[in-house]
């Protein structure tokens, strides 16, 4: 009778390799990805079988909602200058709108991530696109930019941060410009 192997924690065994390929600054995610697959294919592919397997349903929901978004992105750039004045001028009685495919593009419209289609949504859900999909990510965005702005007034173009501000500095300022929930 043979023992049963221990179940590996596959998220805890690729953290370690990814924290030890992005330990040194300057990595890029796609090029660290790219070497820690080659890697594991040769050295340990049950690890990448088991958490390819493990991140299955996540990978393919960001796939998905991905596409969702390219899909958005398409149809706002259609959509501008002449194609937008075209196809308001292509609009009939039946409804049909033409190029316009905005009218059709999907939004997030709860907590939950439901997607529905800009022509299907409430008020309600409307609401929640411009509030949570827009202003709220939108006044975070001006706010570390601000933060981002005082601290590039405090380095020469070339200068490391790390010469000139201490990491408790830098998160006193963090938190000044930014929340201190942030």
């Amino acid at each position: 009778m043979t023992t049963p192997m221990p179940e590996r924690d596959w998220r805890e065994e690729m953290d370690s390799w990814v924290a030890a390929a992005t330990r040194e600054p300057g990595w890029v995610p796609t090029v660290v990805a790219g070497k820690i697959i080659a890697q594991l294919e040769e050295q340990d592919p049950e690890l990448l079988a088991g958490w390819l397997r493990e991140r299955a349903h996540d990978v393919l929901r960001d796939h998905i909602a991905g596409a969702s978004r390219s899909r958005n992105a398409r149809a706002r750039k259609k959509a501008k200058g002449k194609r937008f004045f075209l196809a308001a001028q292509a609009f009939t009685d039946d409804g049909d709108i033409g190029p316009i495919s905005i009218y059709t593009a999907e939004h997030v419209v709860d907590f939950d991530n439901s997607r529905k289609r800009a022509c299907d949504m409430t008020g309600a859900e409307h609401k929640f696109v411009a509030d949570f999909v827009y202003r709220e990510p939108g006044q975070r965005l001006l706010m570390l930019a601000a933060f981002h702005d005082a601290i590039a007034d405090r380095l020469r173009p070339d200068q490391p941060m790390s010469e000139v501000i201490t990491e408790s500095d830098y998160t006193m300022m963090y938190r000044s410009i930014v929340g201190a929930d942030a």
